[in-house]
């Protein structure tokens, strides 16, 4: 993680990702939300061994992983179709709340968007900024 061009935090895997209270408690100190760079590596499911599901397009298949959503020292484990050209990863906020993955915080702003014609409540961090 990088604020005004220092690095503020770093590590070798995503286990070193801090929580929600010590990252809360960075942006407050700082005044300023920080830049995360993570190395593309991590998520090459290619090097991976995936299952393909079939989807309801002719010829299409999706790969599928088991993932492990991490937060708050609680997990949820689940099996997700992946789509290899996509930039995100959505789960539902409801289900990651209900989990005790995910907090909601007095600094974070719900927005709506749509995905394959349904809509989904996004949920940003504006930590300390304006």
């Amino acid at each position: 993680m990088v604020i005004d061009g220092q690095v503020v935090l770093h590590g070798t895997t995503l286990d070193t990702y801090p929580e929600d209270e010590n990252f809360l408690a960075l942006c407050e100190k700082t005044g300023k939300y920080p830049f995360v760079f993570i190395n593309p590596r991590v998520f090459d499911i290619e090097e991976r061994p995936a299952v393909w599901h079939k989807t309801n397009e002719p010829d299409d298949d999706y790969p599928a992983l088991p993932i492990a959503i991490w937060g708050n020292n609680k997990c949820f484990e689940a099996d997700a179709d992946l789509d290899t050209g996509a930039v995100d990863c959505y789960c539902a906020l409801e289900l990651l709340t209900a989990k005790g993955v995910v907090n909601i915080h007095s600094k974070d702003v719900e927005y709506l968007s749509e995905h394959l014609s349904r809509t989904l409540c996004i949920l940003s961090n504006l930590y300390g900024l304006n």
